[in-house]
């Protein structure tokens, strides 16, 4: 690499970031007391490239088994865990032993030393502010645990709108009821809940909200009547209210569906408010990827030009995608959470297009995306080091100066999401 890559490195490892996607419990109390390294490290993404080498169902799930003798389950799981150390969920861990453990790499003979030192954070506190805070320098981590309550210390919380879209029977629907004080008895108080839970929770401070719905089904949400909706969230609705022994077959309709997501979207219209939707690649082994081509949702970013809409994970495979629909949306912008340990290269190919292409200040270059605290850190390393890459690349090409690129950098991890997550 040129110097100009060990000098924007070396500026850009200092940076305060904003983390725009987490997984992690809300608290940290709530971590697994029982976890082990293994179990933990493969509960997680590394996992999932494990599982495509050739590691069987019935051997990983001896390996994550933390009853188990560790090193038995090391020499299980070791072949694998070899072909797969260089993607960028293996680079990842090997980059946050490094850091948090002194450990140079995870192998045969350094699991037990790593083993003893990961189980003494679970039950010491303050390990979260040390990883998150000290190590990662994260202002804040927008988390996206099913909750409001989370640590506000250290965590923005960010609710789904996918349980007004896809609720599941009828338990489903009267938790909306109860927490919005709305009793759905039908359709029509169906979105009355519905809009009355959102106005409650932008009512609380709330600007950014999350749909996940990608794994589930495509993004195309085509404009249906009322009717059709109401028609299938019936058949929904009172199948869960028939008695035990009266059995019909029914289930949520695509054009229910459809029509929540454009009636939500137009409760949050002109609120200041920004969605992050999922596209690309779905987490774990085998899904549909084509529906998660995030040029689906066009007629979403045309229909409600007064939401922001939050890309997430560089829309992987379809980053190319993403950077047209950036460029030609004023309120389409790009995430590269999780993108970074997904292909490393291509996070750095793809910024390197974007800058090309995309004003700069419409991408956030960092989100852990992880369910456990210890790898944000590898990731945020590769994600640092992967924009010092691209942005050493367009001066060494003369597109602008060293000093150009660090004032990008600040603006990719740190004043972009600012603005785009409207946070104070």
């Amino acid at each position: 690499m040129s110097h100009h890559y060990s000098d924007l490195l070396s500026y850009i490892s200092e940076l305060t970031i904003i983390d725009t996607h987490e997984h992690l419990p809300p608290y940290e109390a709530k971590r697994n007391k029982n976890a082990d390294v293994l179990s933990e490290y493969l509960s997680h993404y590394f996992n999932r490239d494990l599982v495509s080498s050739g590691l069987s169902k019935k051997d990983y799930d001896k390996v994550v088994d933390p009853s188990g003798d560790l090193p038995e389950r090391w020499k299980l799981v070791e072949p694998y865990w070899n072909k797969c150390r260089f993607t960028g969920y293996g680079r990842s861990l090997d980059l946050t032993v490094q850091a948090l453990y002194g450990i140079e790499r995870i192998d045969g003979e350094t699991i037990g030393t790593l083993n003893s030192a990961f189980q003494k954070t679970v039950s010491s506190a303050g390990h979260y502010r040390k990883v998150l805070k000290e190590l990662c320098q994260i202002e804040t981590s927008l988390l996206d645990a099913g909750t409001l309550d989370v640590d506000r210390d250290i965590f923005t919380p960010i609710p789904r709108i996918d349980c007004f879209i896809t609720p599941d029977g009828v338990a489903a629907l009267n938790s909306i009821g109860e927490e919005s004080g709305v009793e759905v008895t039908g359709f029509t108080a169906w979105l009355r809940a519905a809009e009355t839970l959102l106005e409650k929770w932008m009512g609380s401070g709330v600007r950014i909200f999350k749909s996940g719905l990608a794994y589930q089904r495509p993004l195309l949400y085509e404009r249906v009547t009322r009717h059709e909706a109401e028609t299938q969230f019936n058949a929904l609705f009172y199948k869960n209210h028939e008695p035990d022994w009266y059995q019909t077959s029914a289930a949520r309709g695509k054009a229910f569906e459809d029509y929540m997501m454009h009636f939500v979207l137009g409760i949050l219209s002109g609120k200041k408010v920004t969605l992050q939707v999922h596209t690309g690649l779905q987490e774990g082994n085998g899904n549909l990827l084509y529906n998660s081509d995030p040029g689906l949702l066009s007629n979403l970013f045309l229909a409600y030009p007064n939401v922001d809409f939050d890309l997430f994970h560089i829309g992987y495979p379809f980053q190319n995608v993403v950077g047209a629909l950036s460029k030609n949306f004023a309120n389409v912008f790009i995430d590269m959470c999780w993108a970074h340990i997904i292909s490393p290269n291509a996070c750095v190919a793809a910024l390197h297009e974007w800058l090309d292409a995309v004003p700069y200040n419409k991408i956030s270059a960092f989100g852990g995306d992880y369910c456990m605290i210890d790898t944000i850190y590898g990731h945020q390393r590769l994600a640092r080091e992967n924009v010092a890459k691209a942005l050493a690349g367009k001066v060494d090409e003369g597109a602008f100066q060293p000093d150009t690129a660090k004032r990008i950098a600040k603006a990719l991890f740190y004043d972009n999401p600012k603005e785009i997550f409207k946070l104070k």
